[in-house]
């Protein structure tokens, strides 16, 4: 936990990317719960995006955990 909000404090492109990936997973918790309208291509393409968004943040988390070890 420490490390990504030492990324979140030293990278915007890191903060912009969790920001987006956290707006949309609420979003889809809402459809999901039928608390939003749904269209089931829509929120394949959400979810897809969540999926990228994820896949990068990984990625930066692993890349830094490198650089501290």
């Amino acid at each position: 936990r420490g490390l990504i909000l030492r990324l979140k404090e030293e990278s915007e492109d890191f903060r912009k990317r969790a920001d987006e990936y956290h707006e949309l997973d609420r979003h889809i918790c809402l459809i999901e719960r039928d608390l939003e309208p749904r269209n089931d291509r829509d929120t394949e393409v959400l979810k897809k995006k969540r999926a990228l968004l994820k896949d990068l943040l990984y990625h930066d988390i692993m890349k830094a955990a490198e650089q501290v070890a």
